[in-house]
């Protein structure tokens, strides 16, 4: 390792490692429309600074990623491409920190396996395609790894600022990196055994992250009134652990109606078992595995642990919010992959790894609401509406043309705010279906997710046709003949 040309031999092996990750989520920013939670952001980058900060602090983030988007859009304008940009950068930030970590526990060859991993595994890549604010936090709490990792071994001010800033800056882009603050010290003092001195001031300087937290969680007190409000997540059984934890070997889960979905899965099916040949090889190595192994695992097990447990009271046990914090995981299958004898095993490993990054990087798994709209354009007439489910409304108010936006609202009293509601107009509900459209005949077409049963339409209509566009579908009601 103190060889100069194997380091650099190891440098230009991550460099291209971490320029085949980045091409990986730019070249394919564009590939799917944008989906029912990239909608809020797309919605919201629409308005302007106070607008969009106004309508986070009453949904449930921190506002860094917003921000940051906004400043993509304004060069790049309104498209997938621009809203997906931060998230792709951030996300590829994640590869070169994620081989250091694999190298401190299996040195170069472990280090540049671990790149490979960070940069094509389909987790990481796909949460790197999408206009949220994970991939960055994901990276973040990878790098506060990093650095605290670094600190103790050599507390210079420096190094504990690196990781205070990486802290400050997670947690004001994912509330749940707060959970990585007592994995961490944990990990310090079990697994490195670093004295208590150093465990303090790693708490003191995850304090002060907090703390700089504070104005903002003043400013954004509406967000706290969802704590004790229904939530979409499923109480904790084991088919919600299970698919929940397999979607870190084998990335998002496939929506009813997606074409291919079966395909999909199998190369899923096949990551999560190569995932689950890293983690015998490990079990089987444990006893010869360091603190650095330890380390990892338990600044990233932990935390996933806490959400868990903190899933008890209320879930919010779920894929995007666990891959926040179990990132520097992945470090820990390229230790695997590095204890196989022989190449070509490790090489089928990393394919199987990686092959639902292939997969998605082909299929279409969003909704197709760019055909939706185009189908419902030269179909919608004066009277017409649009019957849009609380899940798909703010995709139809980005994808429609004025007229259908004009036309388009959620039937109801109220809806929960986790349908994106602090994004939606003043109009957007209504109690019942617009007179005019009754009184007139028009046509209603009723827009939700594939695989949804159908509402009950106003009494003397008809179903006519169902048309789906991938995982989202139309129902066209129309006036029962005399």
């Amino acid at each position: 390792m103190d060889n100069p040309v194997v380091r650099s031999a190891y440098a230009r092996g991550v460099v291209l490692l971490t320029a085949v990750g980045l091409a990986v989520r730019v070249l394919w920013l564009n590939h799917e429309p944008i989906w029912r939670d990239e909608a809020f952001t797309a919605v919201v980058e629409q308005r302007g600074i106070a607008g969009m900060l106004d309508a986070i602090h009453n949904d449930s983030a921190p506002p860094l990623s917003y921000l940051l988007t906004h400043i993509s859009i304004s060069f790049l304008g309104q498209t997938p491409t621009a809203l997906r940009l931060t998230s792709a950068i951030a996300g590829t930030l994640i590869v070169p920190v994620g081989a250091a970590l694999g190298r401190r526990c299996a040195g170069d060859r472990g280090g540049l396996w671990a790149a490979a991993i960070f940069a094509l595994v389909p987790a990481l890549v796909m949460s790197g395609r999408d206009a949220r604010m994970y991939a960055m936090a994901t990276t973040l709490v990878a790098v506060s790894t990093l650095a605290l990792w670094r600190a103790a071994e050599r507390g210079t001010a420096l190094r504990w600022a690196v990781y205070g800033v990486a802290m400050l800056l997670g947690l004001y882009t994912q509330y749940f990196v707060i959970l990585a603050i007592p994995a961490q010290l944990i990990a310090l003092r079990l697994a490195l055994h670093s004295p208590w001195r150093t465990v303090a001031t790693a708490a003191g300087v995850s304090g002060l992250a907090l703390a700089a937290l504070v104005p903002w969680l003043v400013y954004a007190a509406p967000q706290f009134r969802h704590a004790e409000t229904p939530f979409w997540i499923p109480p904790l059984n084991v088919i919600s652990v299970s698919g929940t934890l397999a979607q870190f070997l084998s990335g998002p889960a496939i929506e009813p109606g997606t074409v291919g979905k079966l395909a999909i899965q199998a190369v899923q099916l096949l990551a999560v078992v190569a995932g689950l040949v890293c983690a015998f090889i490990l079990l089987r190595a444990r006893k010869r595995l360091d603190g650095a192994f330890g380390f990892i695992a338990l600044c990233g097990a932990v935390p996933v642990g806490l959400l868990a447990a903190a899933s008890i009271w209320h879930p919010i046990l779920e894929a995007r919010y666990a891959g926040v914090l179990w990132g520097p995981l992945f470090a820990l299958l390229a230790v695997g992959i590095a204890g196989l004898n022989r190449l070509f095993i490790r090489v089928l490993v990393v394919i199987a790894l990686v092959a639902p990054t292939a997969a998605f990087s082909v299929a279409i798994t969003h909704p197709d609401t760019p055909a939706l709209t185009a189908y419902l354009e030269p179909r919608f007439n004066e009277n017409d509406f649009i019957w849009a489910s609380a899940g798909d409304y703010l995709l139809l108010l980005y994808y429609g043309d004025a007229d259908e936006r004009a036309h388009t609202q959620v039937v109801a009293h109220h809806i929960a705010w986790f349908w994106g509601t602090a994004a939606y107009p003043p109009n957007a509900l209504t109690p019942d279906f617009p007179a005019s459209t009754i009184q007139q005949g028009g046509t209603i077409y009723w827009v939700d997710d594939a695989g949804h049963k159908l509402p009950v339409p106003p009494s003397g209509y008809d179903l006519r046709r169902y048309d789906c566009f991938n995982t989202i579908c139309v129902a066209t009601f129309s006036p029962s003949p005399p």
